[in-house]
């Protein structure tokens, strides 16, 4: 077994390096907000458009019989960390995450299926993510 000189071996290692080709690193950070899965979409969704009536006393929005004055649907509830009954936050988001003009907008299942097929455009145009799995 012959041995190679230190100068041989580094000049070997450049050599191999430069015919690496480099490609540039892409990086990509954003806050999509709030997501939810598919199948805890149904669910989230019909919690929402039920309708809630804040209890002055306890501060807590309250489900109520459709026809109750003062009524909102979930999704029109803006304010901070409101707590809906039968919305748990630590399991799905608050019902008005979704804002136009500082109202909540209703989501519904179509709605969100081209949310995400919009951001898997958006990554796929803007971010291209590399193809190769073999890493």
């Amino acid at each position: 077994m012959k041995l190679l000189h230190w100068p041989a071996l580094t000049v070997a290692v450049y050599a191999i390096a430069a015919a690496a080709h480099a490609q540039p690193v892409r990086i990509a950070t954003w806050n999509l907000g709030w997501h939810v899965a598919s199948t805890e979409l149904p669910a989230w969704i019909a919690q929402c458009n039920k309708l809630y009536l804040k209890n002055k006393t306890s501060k807590v929005w309250d489900l109520v019989p459709e026809g109750t004055t003062g009524a909102k649907r979930g999704w029109e509830v803006t304010e901070s960390r409101a707590t809906l009954e039968g919305v748990d936050l630590s399991m799905m988001p608050p019902c008005a995450v979704y804002q136009a003009n500082f109202k909540g907008v209703a989501v519904t299942a179509n709605a969100y299926a081209k949310r995400d097929q919009q951001i898997a455009q958006l990554l796929e145009r803007d971010v291209r993510p590399e193809k190769d799995t073999t890493c």
